[in-house]
């Protein structure tokens, strides 16, 4: 944790200021509606608690331990679906789940790879998700990240979710919000638009860096598979 870092929760479990981040993501994990933001002193949390929107509740707890949960890989795309209309819809597709991407590029372009993983609305790591991409650039990476974790999702009958990343530039572009330039960023943002067509409920919300940690480090695994690929094609 940085020194004088303030987590503050407005909408969780239990909301307050935090000290750490293992403590603020025991309180926002599975939260639907969360609401929550780092803050370099107490008294800018304080104010951003005390702001509209605020239960005005207020705690500090550190040390909490974060779930764990066993990981896996899937790098399958499933095809274009919806969920049965005739059918009781399952457990899975009653719950709101939480998608996590993340792309990363060393260079930029370079060996890229991209990481996502899906939560259970308890916070329970559903499974962890991992695509290296040989050599491209960091908005690509991240676009195939999002469309690995919507993939995931829909593959084991998850038609509800949230999803979360750290790149403004997809989740505004996915949105409609902003243009799209790059033709190959706008081949990308069709595929996830269209994949995102497929769910009961969904919405995308921009993160800070450090609140995407776990997909920051799928990529960066997804990435040195990228980098021995490339660097058994360059032996060859």
């Amino acid at each position: 944790m940085a020194p004088g870092k303030f987590y503050a929760v407005r909408c969780g479990y239990i909301p307050g200021i935090y000290d750490t981040w293992a403590a603020c993501q025991q309180q926002v994990r599975g939260y639907k509606g969360s609401q929550f933001k780092s803050f370099k002193s107490r008294l800018e949390a304080e104010q951003y608690l005390s702001s509209p929107g605020s239960s005005g509740q207020a705690a500090t707890i550190s040390n909490v331990s974060v779930l764990e949960s066993p990981q896996s890989s899937v790098r399958k795309r499933p095809r274009s679906r919806s969920p049965p209309e005739t059918q009781p819809l399952s457990r899975n597709q009653e719950e709101v789940y939480q998608i996590e991407y993340d792309g990363a590029s060393k260079r930029n372009p370079g060996p890229a790879g991209a990481g996502a993983l899906v939560r259970a609305p308890n916070g329970s790591v559903v499974c962890e998700l991992r695509e290296g991409l040989g050599v491209t650039t960091n908005n690509v990476a991240e676009y195939r990240a999002l469309i690995l974790g919507l993939c995931g999702a829909l593959e084991r009958g998850i038609y509800r979710v949230r999803v979360q990343g750290d790149s403004n530039l997809v989740c505004q572009q996915i949105q409609g919000n902003w243009k799209v330039n790059d033709p190959a960023l706008k081949v990308l943002c069709k595929e996830a638009q269209s994949l995102m067509r497929n769910f009961v409920e969904f919405s995308i919300a921009h993160v800070d860096r450090e609140f995407n940690s776990d997909a920051d480090r799928l990529a960066n695994e997804a990435v040195a598979l990228a980098e021995t690929k490339f660097a058994s094609s360059f032996a060859s």
